[in-house]
């Protein structure tokens, strides 16, 4: 982020804080208003949490007497400097309100680029259009599809209630959460029934099986691999390995078809869980 109206030499900014920090302070008001309002549009803050924000910030510069000003030693822009310190001060004033953030399981299972999107999603409540933008620069190869798919994952995760909460329920959402946005997009609520309908059905496999299916498609290695890996502790070759998983496939699939799930849908949910690029029986 720019200013229209560049701060002065580093150097001269260092000796004005040592001298009176509070003139500083009300000197540079504007930009710390504007960097706020930067960070608060990155992160969908209605005006309200941007004014809220911008409170807090100014309470956490201004505290142990301009600490944080005071810390400032010239080796950047003094606009460079307040950015950082702001997004820090956001950040951590945003972790305090919905608790200290990590990724969820699945995430972390799927790999890199779902602990990515549901970070911008979830944490940060941005819309898939504007994750696609995000993810685009870092994952090029990633498709509007693909995001889709790994979004539908995901497991729905809600703000943490605090303390002072206690009309929140009844209050309208200033902005859409996370499984609201999920079911404004046709079909993603009727895949979560699916996928979640397609664990049951995988449970109730024989344990061998479960194996199979859990190598399958949570660990997304191929048929060949798992021949190569389970064929002296299966005492099955990889000819074999094809069929057993088409019989397992088929088991799952009626399952589905049982629960009134349609044929297409009970396949959607079992690629869903492929990582590579051959196709699942």
């Amino acid at each position: 982020m720019r200013s229209s109206n560049p701060p002065s030499d580093p150097e001269q900014i260092v000796a004005e804080i040592a001298r009176d920090p509070a003139q500083v302070f009300t000197r540079f008001l504007p930009l710390i208003g504007r960097i706020t309002a930067w960070i608060g549009k990155r992160q969908g803050l209605t005006p309200q949490d941007v004014q809220d924000l911008e409170a807090q910030v100014h309470l956490r510069l201004i505290e142990n007497d301009y600490a944080r000003l005071r810390a400032y030693k010239g080796r950047s822009s003094f606009e460079t400097y307040l950015s950082i310190t702001i997004q820090h001060l956001a950040r951590d004033l945003r972790d305090k309100a919905l608790g200290s953030w990590e990724p969820s399981a699945e995430a972390r299972r799927i790999g890199p680029r779902a602990v990515r999107l549901e970070t911008l999603w979830v944490r940060d409540r941005l819309t898939l259009d504007e994750c696609e933008r995000t993810l685009k620069p870092v994952f090029p190869d990633l498709t509007r599809q693909e995001i889709e798919e790994i979004a539908v994952r995901l497991p729905v995760r809600t703000r943490r209630r605090q303390e002072g909460d206690d009309g929140l329920e009844r209050q309208p959402a200033a902005t859409p959460t996370p499984d609201q946005r999920m079911e404004d997009l046709e079909g993603f609520a009727a895949l979560r029934e699916v996928l979640a309908a397609l664990r049951e059905e995988r449970a109730k496999l024989p344990a061998e099986d479960r194996l199979l299916v859990r190598l399958r498609i949570d660990s997304g290695l191929k048929v060949s691999e798992i021949a190569r890996q389970c064929a002296q502790s299966l005492g099955i070759d990889q000819k074999a390995l094809y069929v057993r998983f088409d019989k397992i496939f088929a088991t799952l699939r009626q399952g589905l078809e049982k629960r009134g799930i349609r044929p297409e849908d009970a396949r959607t949910a079992l690629r869903l869980g492929g990582r590579d690029e051959e196709e699942l029986p």
